[in-house]
């Protein structure tokens, strides 16, 4: 059994989180709830806990300095981080602290139970393979590289529970004390093909082998594991042969790229962590050695890069902000051409940046394809979120990046078509696109009406035919809609709001935002901004 501990300042999010939970179903079990963090503490402190769902803003402590706290009482905890549309900031030191889920407020059903099913699947893999690595040293069956890939997976994940240097000669047949820890990763970008199971495996036992050849006169130690994509490992070299390592490391990444003919075109990248004193900080250099390969988009594949901090130099959420605006309109009015000049622009905004780093460009991507796809529901949203996270997964160049972008939310577009009924809709979607772009002037349906080419009462009965909603109720959504954007992402005041979205009497606007969102516009603001 899994125990789950629940941490949020509100405790209708707390109890939300609880109901919505298919506990039973990953054999999990909620332990306790906490309204700030010196409570999740204590609860984490008295109780074994596997999973710590916190808001990222709490009084007292944050949801950051909990995780901060809570992983040095236990560095196996999985976290799941809930927050809103306008913490990315705190979303990427986040994930930089290596949690398991990141939820936008609303809490989603599907999405929560998504993330804890993951979660659940890590835990019992991590379980599986600690029981196959002592059944095997029980048993004497010892296959040396396959018990060293086990250790450089479990050393890079964490997970190892005695790092003492008798342990890990006695267990792993490797020695600790003399030089330093070095982890590296090659990430394979997979082409269309018909078996990629096995050029990814052809790929990754020639780089093992063309690795171990170059590190051997430079190595104590060397230990080298296959996770999906990547080719990760773990070096543990002589002392003063950093600059022969480093030297080692490029010449097999260059010979394995020059060899992508007969990988099916495939593209391969190195990166590689800071070096490291005692094992404990492993994780640490593996996460910058991934963050590093995501620099193949700026200066190419076949090369190694390497990383030894969490180095940021986008500032991201204006550039979100303004690509959601033009990604909104273009998805409500399905205009592809809107969708390719969002895009282009989200570029744009990266590129200006002379510090970015390529991982920030795969953060800013994946960030645009998640967000939409938690925002719609349809059959084949889950697919053809996969489908975009796959191609970003895969991108050589920043062209690929956002081509992955742009294919993403033409697939979007075009399922949304697909589910409506077009028959008699044009004229409706003239009057929906000028509702869209003037919903903020004092529209009339008889004006709206007029531009749709269609008199007031067969508009009227067509748009709700259409839309299955009556047009002023409709007006209403529009402007509610927007200004719900505005209180998320912007820290204009109620007022302005009210006069951006059609509404030149504040006291109205508040009065129907109330009535159809439940709560006042300030409180939405600090629920969800």
């Amino acid at each position: 059994m899994l125990h789950v501990v629940i941490a949020d300042d509100e405790n209708r999010i707390c109890r939300l989180i609880r109901m919505l939970g298919h506990w039973e179903q990953f054999g999990m079990q909620v332990d306790g709830m906490a309204s700030n963090g010196p409570e999740a503490i204590d609860l984490l402190t008295k109780n074994h806990t596997d999973i710590l769902i916190t808001d990222i803003r709490m009084p007292g402590i944050s949801g950051l300095e909990l995780i901060a706290q809570a992983h040095g009482l236990n560095p196996e905890l999985r976290f799941i981080v809930i927050s809103g549309y306008a913490d990315f900031s705190y979303a990427q030191e986040a994930i930089s602290l290596g949690v398991s889920g990141y939820l936008l407020k609303p809490v989603n059903e599907q999405e929560l139970n998504d993330t804890l099913e993951k979660i659940a699947s890590e835990i019992g893999r991590k379980n599986e393979r600690e029981q196959a690595l002592r059944t095997a040293v029980q048993e004497n069956e010892e296959n040396l590289d396959k018990v060293k890939a086990a250790l450089a997976l479990d050393l890079i994940h964490g997970v190892v529970r005695d790092y003492s240097s008798s342990a890990l000669k006695k267990q792993n047949r490797i020695e600790t004390g003399k030089g330093r820890f070095l982890v590296f990763c090659i990430k394979a970008d997979e082409k269309a093909c018909s078996n990629p199971d096995r050029i990814r495996r052809g790929a990754f036992d020639t780089a093992q082998r063309l690795v171990k050849t170059e590190l051997a006169p430079f190595v104590y130690d060397l230990a080298v594991a296959s996770s999906g994509s990547i080719l990760c490992g773990v070096i543990l070299e002589k002392n003063g042969e950093e600059r022969r390592v480093d030297s080692a490391l490029r010449r097999s990444i260059v010979s394995l790229q020059a060899q992508n003919d007969v990988f099916g075109k495939w593209n391969f990248t190195m990166g590689a962590g800071e070096r490291c004193e005692i094992p404990q900080d492993l994780p640490a250099s593996f996460r910058h050695a991934q963050m590093a390969v995501g620099d193949r988009i700026l200066h190419g594949c076949g090369r190694l890069y390497q990383m030894d901090a969490d180095t940021a130099g986008l500032d991201v959420q204006p550039l979100l902000v303004r690509f959601w605006e033009q990604a909104a309109n273009a998805v409500e009015l399905k205009d592809l051409a809107g969708i390719d000049a969002a895009v282009r622009d989200l570029r744009r905004g990266c590129a200006g940046c002379m510090n970015a780093r390529g991982w920030e460009y795969f953060q800013v991507v994946k960030t645009v394809i998640g967000c939409s796809s938690q925002e719609l529901q349809l059959p084949a949203m889950k697919e053809l979120t996969d489908r975009g996270f796959r191609a970003l997964e895969n991108s050589s160049t920043a062209d690929e990046v956002f081509t992955a972008a742009s294919q993403y939310y033409r697939e979007l577009i075009g399922a949304i078509s697909q589910g409506e009924k077009e028959l008699d809709e044009r004229p409706i979607r003239l009057a929906r696109r000028y509702i869209m772009e003037h919903y903020a002037e004092p529209l009339t349906l008889e004006e709206v009406s007029e531009i749709a080419g269609l008199v007031p009462n067969y508009f009227s009965s067509q748009f709700k035919k259409v839309t299955g909603d009556g047009f002023a109720h409709y007006l209403i959504g529009v402007r509610m809609d927007a200004a719900k954007r505005y209180l998320q992402q912007t820290s204009l005041p109620v007022s302005e709001i009210a006069g951006r979205v059609g509404y030149n009497d504040v006291k109205y606007f508040t009065k129907t935002f109330i009535k159809l969102n439940g709560i006042k516009p300030t409180v939405f603001r600090k629920l969800y901004g």
